[in-house]
């Protein structure tokens, strides 16, 4: 049964499972071996907050440029709290929901006449085919050039 795990902890740390002294090392031996997701992943992101706040203060940013973890955590309870977070997150969500919208209606619309009409698919599949060739990173700032920078961009960019 040992066998099958595969061994995350070096052995000269902890020594093979037969050379453990009792069977409550063993117990826990073998938890850490099936859990390691579980406690290898807080490690491994505070060994990240540590290296991110380090970097901060060796390189001396700016926090405008790369902000240390405690200022993000700090922003982040700031505008939880004044609603800020809410209010962008729910318009975000409003845009992208429209543009879902829109995006399928136009999609059902048009893929029922390409697949019940020739002559449709004939005049329409190859701008469908450019319009996928472009990616949206270079329509998008036409789109606001266009449309302007409110809503009517966002939702057709999401489109």
């Amino acid at each position: 049964m040992v066998s099958n795990i595969q061994n995350p902890i070096p052995s000269s740390h902890w020594g093979t499972p037969q050379q453990l002294q009792n069977q409550s090392q063993r117990q826990v031996y073998h938890w850490l071996v099936r859990h390691q997701a579980w406690w290898m992943s807080p490690i491994v992101l505070v060994m990240a907050l540590i290296g991110w706040e380090f970097l901060v203060r060796w390189q001396q940013l700016p926090s405008f440029i790369l902000p240390s973890p405690l200022e993000v955590a700090n922003k982040f309870v700031k505008v939880s709290k004044d609603g800020t977070l809410l209010r962008h997150t729910s318009a975000t969500l409003v845009e992208i929901g429209l543009g879902l919208l829109i995006g399928l209606s136009v999609a059902i619309f048009l893929g029922y006449w390409l697949g019940k009409s020739r002559t449709i698919e004939r005049l329409v599949a190859p701008y469908i085919v450019a319009s996928q060739s472009v990616p949206i990173v270079a329509i998008a700032p036409l789109l606001v050039i266009w449309l302007g920078s409110g809503l009517s961009s966002k939702v057709w960019s999401v489109h």
